[in-house]
């Protein structure tokens, strides 16, 4: 008998994020001059950034 040998199922690793990358790229971005947080037209994402942080389109 085979005790304990059974192999459980694999599971799927998660697909890794580069944090580093994503701060970076959303602290080096240009802001809106002095302007209230706008919602992106396309995906509705609120941000003071002139070019959407998600989907990459200019409000």
């Amino acid at each position: 008998m085979h005790e304990g040998n059974e192999a459980a199922p694999a599971k799927k690793p998660r697909p890794t994020k580069n944090f580093a990358a994503i701060n970076g790229a959303c602290k080096m971005a240009r802001l809106t001059d002095g302007s209230k947080p706008r919602a992106c037209p396309h995906c509705g994402t609120n941000s003071k950034l002139r070019t959407c942080p998600f989907c990459h389109r200019k409000k």
